[in-house]
């Protein structure tokens, strides 16, 4: 209890010598964050994190303006553009990071060894009486306090950047006379950067809500991103509404003399080519081909819209702050109870170190142990969680704070020290063990090495790019081409000019559900749940037909095309559903196949992020060849 006793000015001492040992939390000011206000700030993180991007989709009419040439035409197809660099740059950055780490921990393995390290081997560790329970205690603290320094940075320094990046957008609306060329240079640079700091920072973000229990972390992180989508999704609906439809129903639906065409004479207009020279002919009364207008007046709203952008990327900064506060803490709180645990366990005769059934004897006291401490910090963070399965039925459900610790894992039934015994030994039986373990936590790694945590992760990382490559092959480019079967039969609006932007919001909505849903999958207790994402996200392969059978602007006279809203609705909400559903659940899952540690973490969340982006971009590049297809096949 001696280091409990420190002053406020020995510690600052300590610090200011290099010692290993950290500020005793009893100095600090302690800061409490309910699991609500944590769920709310990742929550509140979710919606920052893609608030850029949706702030380039949601302002179309905008950069429109800004993008149109002095003769009334497009300088560029900016909509592709966008998406483009914006997934390009993400993963470039990623990727050049994830290549780093692995580099630097490949250096520093070979320079570990080459001093002879006892760390570096796990039999000069056990001969040394080193084990992962002695060292841990005069490392744990400073591994993972500088592995919190780095998601810090990973997250703070993107963010704020973020918010560079808005206030310039705020001002250029203020900039009318800026010729389209310029613009169209500084915009698509805003998207790298943004790009790159979203992915950089969504590895971060996901880093830091893997050490918290899914219910508060990665779930409302994944649902923050979904709800923003629905934010704008809706904000982009009522615009639609409070405008004329009659522009619409002038262009898709009138002929040269005024009359109405019907759904089936659409369809006979054939191909989408073919189709919009159609409408070409009839695009206004003075013959005119303008096709946008230039920016020349204000735009208030989309100002307000950046400037909004910038408060909540403000909120954000401050909101990881304290989840960053409040995990240091944390991790103080753990080492000083370790530390005076250690202190006052009486001394036990040492193990033989060839004993087949050290293991054994050691996860017996670790229990033990656990068990005495029940209920004074949390009760099982003092030590690793190497549990029977009777102990972990019989024992209390872990605590936010336990989890978030690192030294209770939620369902890691082995260790690291297990681990490293076991190859000291070759006990057969611990093999027996290890491995009807292994079938409930799949595969299971504490080690920091690139390719280690990738094979451990593997079957999230395989779903998550899956689902991500057919989500964005098909929306928004396929389902914005989708019709209404009752499209100029009528005057009703979700029919005819709200369908498209209706569809969008109904996307978002299913998507927001999916990822709600996954909040109530116990992970942890369904078997081979890695092979079962896997297939889930091979099966999403089908809705490339089911999306054929919807009625759309590729209109064709077959009769495999069935013509029905309700067939259609209830294939874009599975879509959506079923996105949500996998990705969220990917993501909740694969913290469990690492270490607990927020170095591991890091490692974990990059590589997840890069198949998220790698996902997004390859969908958007296969999204121009795919509709090629579907009008050939649709002719």
């Amino acid at each position: 209890m001696e280091r409990n006793d420190m002053t406020a000015e020995e510690a600052e001492n300590a610090n200011h010598q290099g010692t290993d040992f950290p500020v005793p939390a009893s100095v600090i000011p302690a800061l409490h964050l309910s699991d609500g206000m944590i769920r709310a700030i990742f929550l509140l993180l979710g919606v920052g994190i893609l608030l850029p991007w949706n702030a380039f989709v949601s302002s179309k009419p905008y950069f429109a303006a800004r993008l149109c040439g002095d003769d009334g035409e497009d300088i560029v197809n900016f909509e592709q553009y966008f998406g483009l660099v914006w997934n390009f740059s993400s993963v470039v950055s990623l990727g050049l990071i994830i290549a780093g780490q692995a580099i630097a921990d490949h250096f520093k393995r070979v320079r570990s060894l080459s001093r002879g390290d006892i760390s570096a081997n796990p039999l000069n560790r056990a001969a040394h009486g080193n084990t992962p329970q002695n060292s841990e205690l005069g490392s744990r603290t400073s591994t993972r306090s500088g592995g919190l320094d780095h998601s810090f940075f990973l997250v703070m320094l993107p963010l704020t950047i973020y918010m560079a990046v808005f206030s310039m957008q705020a001002v250029l609306v203020l900039v009318p006379k800026i010729s389209p060329e310029k613009f169209l240079v500084l915009i698509l640079c805003g998207l790298a950067v943004c790009g790159t700091c979203g992915a950089i920072a969504t590895a971060g973000i996901v880093s830091a809500a893997g050490l918290f229990p899914p219910n508060i972390g990665i779930n409302p992180f994944f649902s923050g991103q979904a709800l923003g989508g629905v934010a704008v999704s809706m904000a982009n609906f009522i615009a639609a509404t409070v405008e004329d439809p009659s522009s619409y129903l002038e262009q898709h639906c009138a002929t040269p003399n005024g009359t109405l065409v019907t759904s089936v004479d659409l369809e006979r207009i054939g191909t989408l080519v073919a189709r919009l020279d159609y409408e070409a002919q009839n695009i206004g009364e003075d013959g005119g081909n303008h096709s946008c207008s230039p920016y020349q007046v204000l735009d208030w709203a989309v100002f307000s819209y950046f400037v909004a952008g910038c408060i909540v990327l403000i909120l954000c900064l401050v909101g990881f702050h304290l989840i960053h506060t409040y995990q240091i803490q944390r991790v103080r709180e753990d080492y000083e109870m370790v530390h005076d645990t250690q202190s006052v366990v009486p001394n036990e005769p040492e193990a033989d170190e060839v004993s087949p059934s050290i293991s054994l004897e050691l996860n017996d006291r670790i229990n033990t142990g656990s068990l005495e401490h029940e209920g004074t910090v949390g009760g099982y963070k003092d030590h690793p969680s190497v549990v029977s399965s009777t102990l972990r039925d019989e024992r209390a459900p872990p605590t936010s704070a336990d989890l978030l610790s690192g030294s209770i894992s939620v369902d890691d039934p082995t260790s690291s020290s297990n681990h490293c015994l076991r190859r000291v030994c070759e006990s057969a039986e611990e093999l027996a063990n290890d491995n009807a373990l292994d079938e409930f936590v799949e595969e299971y790694t504490d080690e920091s090495d690139e390719i280690a945590v990738l094979s451990a992760i593997k079957g999230p990382v395989t779903c998550i790019l899956l689902t991500f490559t057919v989500t964005l092959c098909l929306f928004p480019s396929w389902v914005s081409e989708l019709r209404s079967i009752h499209e100029c039969k009528n005057h009703f609006r979700l029919s005819n000019d709200l369908y498209v932007p209706f569809s969008f919001l109904f996307f978002n909505v299913g998507d927001l559900l999916g990822r709600m849903l996954a909040e109530r999958i116990p992970v942890e207790r369904v078997r081979h749940l890695s092979r079962k994402l896997v297939v889930g996200a091979l099966m999403r392969v089908f809705f490339f037909p089911m999306f054929l059978l919807c009625l759309s602007t590729f209109g064709s006279q077959s009769n495999f095309i069935l013509r029905s809203d309700i067939y259609s609705l209830t294939v874009q909400f599975l879509f959506a559903v079923t996105n949500g559903v996998l990705v969220s659940t990917s993501f909740m899952w694969s913290p469990h196949l690492v270490g607990n540690t927020s170095h591991m973490q890091e490692r974990a969340s990059e590589i997840m992020t890069f198949a998220v982006c790698f996902g997004l971009l390859s969908g958007s590049l296969l999204a121009f060849p795919f509709l090629q297809v579907a009008s050939l096949i649709l002719q």
